[in-house]
């Protein structure tokens, strides 16, 4: 199987393609995340805005553009004090989490969110966790855009927490209950960032033919110099 990787940033496009596509990740985001809200014994209403304040919308595609998982992301500081004050870290993250991430002088971190993997692709179809895909990926934005460290509220349900951990995350606080699910906060320091052996091949490969639209809707493909200076 061919993979398109496509980061997006959260805001209108002008592009038309990139706007459809944009358009279709959206959908297939609300859609999946409506069904994981109304699962909850907690129930959730979900908000457009979430995706929106995205900095970096990515998405895992097929070679017939059918979407195989997405992840979102934001760029925070931890020094602004309307970043600390964000709802993001209200609703995800334990009181001691930003103390702590000052006290290990982190400021500029980048999230990991809402990772998403269709039904129809799931390990036991497809002999490959797109999951550890996605991650690996979200772990390269993260060194792309020169953050200190990435950031998850991980379920433990679904072991997201355990896969984080396979590339270096490191658990910040106690297990605590997120919308009536037992999550885990955790940090993954770009210094410390792993990558698994077996998966870097083909990582390398999505990466390399990555498709990154900028916020001022210049595409680029050609991004051989980045991923020869990543990992």
């Amino acid at each position: 199987m061919n993979f398109k990787y496509v980061i997006l940033p959260g805001v209108y496009l002008k592009n038309d393609y990139y706007l459809n596509m944009h358009n279709k990740i959206y959908s297939f985001w609300y859609f999946n995340w409506i069904k994981v809200f109304n699962s909850l014994s907690n129930k959730v209403e979900i908000k457009q805005s979430e995706f929106r304040r995205q900095s970096y919308i990515a998405a895992l595609l097929n070679d017939s553009d059918d979407i195989i998982g997405t992840t979102l992301h934001t760029l925070f500081n931890i020094n602004s004090i309307a970043d600390c004050e964000h709802h993001y870290f209200r609703s995800n993250y334990s009181n001691q989490f930003i103390p702590e991430l000052k006290k290990r002088n982190l400021s500029k971190v980048i999230s990991i969110e809402y990772l998403t993997v269709s039904e129809n692709y799931r390990k036991k179809e497809m002999g490959f966790s797109a999951a550890q895909y996605l991650v690996a990926l979200a772990h390269r934005l993260q060194l792309l855009t020169c953050v200190e460290a990435s950031i998850s509220s991980c379920r433990k349900d679904f072991y997201i927490d355990k896969l984080e951990q396979q590339f270096g995350g490191e658990v910040l606080n106690p297990a605590g209950l997120h919308y009536g699910v037992e999550t885990q906060n955790l940090i993954t320091l770009s210094q410390a960032l792993k990558e698994p052996t077996t998966l870097k091949h083909q990582i390398d490969i999505i990466w390399h033919n990555k498709i990154l639209v900028e916020t001022d809707q210049r595409a680029s493909s050609s991004t051989k110099e980045w991923s020869e200076n990543l990992l």
